[in-house]
């Protein structure tokens, strides 16, 4: 789950007689594990000039790109050193054809299914996700005014049966000469996706194979999200003896708060393993509730953690130990929100209860002075 900041809590409930004094024993956290994601510019150009030809020409960020490719006889049939572009090198000249030989292509009054030249980008290994925003190229029309067609779509299949239209409308490329466009794609990709954008053309004039499509200095720009490994550690340990108390240590882009009480305090590091000992004394007196089956919102310990800022924050797992002091009936249950109110919350993990489950009520059984390790 991505978050902004995530509140964990243990609370405690007690079946037990009323004039019995009990301590909860806990040794938390051993690690709580998560990825950051960044966010970084990406991008990949087709220079569609030689000598890179329909290869990718230069990519940046977390962003993956395949070469240049058209439709079924729709193709490269040369490189007009007549009109150079914006990099000063001869325009792709792109028509109907097969092998080596042009074909003729005229009388379209609409766009022909394979006629078209295909950019297509993917995720990077590595990064969670790419948004494409925007694509930008320049393109011309070879011997003719007006009557080679234009139209941008893009689609996450090469069937192309949901694409969707880029261009404000069909455009016509200038002739004889390259013009510069650029359209908004505004799509996000998973890890899994491929995006393809689709330049389709097609000539409404007289049948002819001295027609083209100049292509030239096509860029897809974007941004992606990466991975970062990240972690929050709260040893718990003695700091009489050299250790850390209630101090958070973490590692990555991760902020993190120091454990924190309501209305428990902590009754030394005596317990099992010389974990840290926790109770509800107020007023000098340590006493739970007798016969008690439901959960006291009143009373937990809280760990905090939230990204740093510039990052997404994906929680993975959490790992501690924990246990109860002279009793089998004291239990706790793990909780989770992104509120620190806990109006809504999630239970970590759902459902499972430690110990000898036939004496067992929703919660953790805090076997006594055992530490439990739970995932």
């Amino acid at each position: 789950m991505l978050i902004e900041k995530l509140y964990i809590v243990i609370t405690v409930k007690g079946k037990m007689e009323k004039t019995k004094f009990y301590i909860i024993t806990f040794l938390m956290l051993s690690f709580f594990t998560a990825r950051i994601f960044a966010q970084s510019s990406a991008s990949v150009q087709w220079t569609c000039a030689e000598p890179d030809s329909q290869h990718v020409s230069a990519i940046s960020g977390g962003m993956e790109a395949f070469d240049v490719t058209g439709g079924r006889n729709f193709g490269v049939y040369s490189y007009n050193s007549g009109v150079l572009g914006p990099l000063g090198l001869a325009s792709q000249r792109w028509c109907p054809i097969e092998g080596n030989t042009k074909l003729s292509w005229g009388n379209q009054t609409e766009p022909n299914d394979t006629q078209f030249v295909q950019f297509a980008i993917k995720t990077k290994t590595g990064f969670t996700q790419l948004h494409a925003d925007s694509i930008s190229m320049y393109l011309g029309a070879g011997g003719t005014t007006d009557h080679i067609h234009a139209r941008m779509l893009y689609a996450l299949s090469t069937d192309f049966s949901s694409g969707v239209i880029i261009s404000d409308s069909t455009f016509f490329p200038p002739r004889d000469s390259l013009g510069y466009y650029s359209f908004v794609i505004n799509k996000d990709l998973s890890a899994n996706d491929t995006l393809y954008v689709r330049v389709y053309t097609w000539y409404d004039s007289s049948p002819s194979t001295s027609k083209y499509l100049y292509v030239q200095d096509v860029n897809v720009f974007g941004s992606a999200v990466g991975i970062t490994p990240a972690s929050a550690t709260w040893e718990l340990s003695d700091p009489g003896t050299g250790g850390t108390g209630q101090t958070v240590t973490t590692s990555g882009p991760v902020n993190a708060d120091d454990e924190s009480f309501m209305n428990m305090r902590i009754n030394g590091y005596t317990g099992a393993e010389n974990s840290q000992r926790t109770d509800n004394r107020t007023n000098g007196i340590t006493q739970w509730l007798a016969n008690q089956t439901t959960r006291i919102d009143s009373e937990y310990v809280q760990f905090t953690v939230s990204p740093r800022t510039g990052t997404k924050f994906n929680a993975k797992n959490i790992s501690f130990e924990i246990g109860g002091n002279s009793t089998n009936y004291l239990k706790g249950e793990v909780l989770w929100s992104l509120d620190s109110t806990f109006t809504t919350y999630g239970k970590i993990p759902d459902s499972m209860v430690l110990g000898n489950s036939s004496t067992a009520y929703p919660g953790y059984l805090l076997r006594t002075d055992t530490l439990q390790p739970v995932t």
